[in-house]
This record gives C-alpha cells, sequence and structure tokens, in this order.
C-alpha cells in the first residue's frame, strides 16, 4: 500500500497498428515501474531482450508478473521452467493468460487458421505455434503454479464463438498490403 508496483511484462512487447513500431502495453495500465522482456527486439525505455524462459532479474524482485498470452509459444519441454522462471522473480503475483488445450479452441484455432491461409494464402505463424507446441495443458499449469504460489485463481475470459467471430472479421477485412504481417513473429 502507498507503493508503485514492480511489474515484469514477459513478452510484452507488442507491435502499433501499422506493424512498424512497438510499444509496451503495461506501461498504459500501470502507473507503476514496468520493465518488459521479450526475444523481440523493441527500441523502448524499459525493455530488456531476452528469454523469458532464462529472466535476467533477481530473485522475488518483482510484485507482478505477467505472461499474457506466452505460453502457448513455448515448446511443451520447456514451459515448466518457464512457468519456474515467472515464480522465482516474482514476490507477490503471477498473472497469465494462455489458450488450454481443449478441443473447442482447437477447432477454432483451426477454422482461423484455414480461413487466413484462404484469404491470404499464408499460414498465420502464431496459429501455427499452436499447432506445432499444442497448446497448454491446464492440470500441468494449475499443479505447477499451485506449488509456488500461495492463492491460485483460475476463470475463463469470453465466448469462444465471439472471439472467433471477431478474429474472421479481423482477418477477412485485412489489407493485402498488410498480409504479411501475419507471418511475422509478432
Amino acid at each position: 500500500p502507498g507503493q508503485k508496483p514492480r511489474i515484469l511484462d514477459v513478452g510484452g512487447v507488442a507491435p502499433d497498428r501499422g506493424g512498424k513500431e512497438f510499444w509496451l502495453p503495461a506501461e498504459e495500465v500501470s502507473s507503476g515501474q514496468v520493465l518488459a522482456v521479450d526475444p523481440i527486439f523493441c527500441n523502448v525505455p524499459n525493455f530488456i531482450q531476452g528469454s523469458g524462459s532464462h529472466l535476467p532479474c533477481k530473485d522475488k524482485y518483482f510484485d507482478i508478473v505477467a505472461a499474457m498470452d506466452v505460453l502457448e509459444h513455448i515448446p511443451e519441454s520447456e514451459r515448466k521452467g518457464f512457468l519456474q522462471e515467472l515464480n522465482r522473480v516474482s514476490c507477490d503475483m503471477v498473472l497469465l493468460s494462455c489458450p488450454f488445450a481443449d478441443e473447442s479452441i482447437q477447432k477454432a484455432e483451426d477454422e482461423l487458421f484455414a480461413l487466413i491461409k484462404t484469404l491470404h494464402e499464408l499460414p498465420h505463424v502464431q496459429l501455427l505455434e499452436h499447432k506445432n507446441y499444442g497448446l497448454p495443458d491446464k492440470d500441468m499449469v494449475t499443479d505447477m503454479l499451485k506449488h509456488h504460489c500461495s492463492t491460485l485463481i483460475s476463470f475463463s475470459y469470453g465466448s469462444l464463438d465471439t472471439w472467433l467471430f471477431i478474429q474472421s472479421l479481423k482477418y477477412c477485412f485485412y489489407q493485402k498490403h498488410n498480409a504479411a504481417e501475419i507471418q511475422s513473429k509478432i
């Protein structure tokens, strides 16, 4: 209370709308000290290029460590180590968001992948990583976090049908000159 939190956003680099510049979204939602680590280079203050599996940070240094939509892009064999690193550098809270392995999620992602491939004649790199690495197993993640966290809260954040509809609209109206961004690692 009364202090600004120290926040680490692992995988926290985001492209701007034009896909040419980058920014750190966590800075937009917090008045605390925000640092982002990402393998994608970002020439902004408070950024370190690096891996979430080997964080260049002191133990228990950050009040909040976040990895939003990152775990599904980590090879399955590296996920436990990644989660251990998040826990190692957090003194209070780990925020994790990801799609978990589920038949309905896989079906929705397959439909979106096929649509993008048909419309833009390109594979969507992020969805391809989901296929290649497999979506995280919810029980494994929950068990891993239970061993390191004093409190664990889990919740779903929306309708899969709504997500698929919005994503489909986005890629239906995506401009051809921006289609190469679909293949980027961003």
